[in-house]
């Protein structure tokens, strides 16, 4: 398959009449991430943030009119941004539109003046990490977790 058969998508800012379709693919996005390790702790940790929080933007992709996927930065106040989800649908995956979204927000965040984006991924999830890694981000920290829920202080 060559380039010039691939759909040709468009990338740009939400709008209000995106929600419900956003809303859909989040749904999917946070499905998919339960069942990965650690995926618990982060659909626990933005299931809970809503779409429209302050310092929250979502560029959304779409192919002949349908959203088909989106990518969700939160700024911060110092000067740093955090990518906390990106999603595209299973059916429009690998043809560029993850690359897309994250270039987009990359410039809006330059543009805003900011001095770097963090992203998240999940252990496992390596075709996330490939997508980051291939536009220049760099892991820099692991978050390990030990779950105290019937712990014994006796064992040794």
């Amino acid at each position: 398959m060559t380039s010039s058969e691939f759909p040709h998508f468009v990338v740009r800012r939400q709008v209000s009449s995106d929600e419900p379709a956003v809303s859909d693919l989040r749904s999917q996005f946070l499905f998919e991430m339960a069942n990965l390790r650690g995926g618990e702790d982060l659909v626990r940790t933005i299931g809970t943030a809503p779409s429209g929080e302050e310092g929250r933007v979502l560029i959304v992709s779409e192919i002949d009119g349908c959203i088909v996927g989106y990518c969700s930065v939160v700024f911060e106040a110092n000067e740093t941004g955090t990518v906390d989800q990106i999603y595209v649908e299973p059916g429009a995956r690998r043809i560029g539109i993850g690359e897309a979204l994250l270039e987009a927000v990359v410039e809006l965040a330059y543009s805003r003046g900011l001095r770097s984006l963090d992203a998240l991924a999940l252990p496992g999830a390596r075709e996330v990490k490939n997508l980051f890694e291939g536009l220049g981000f760099k892991a820099r920290l692991l978050v390990l977790k030990l779950s105290l829920a019937g712990f014994d202080s006796q064992r040794g």
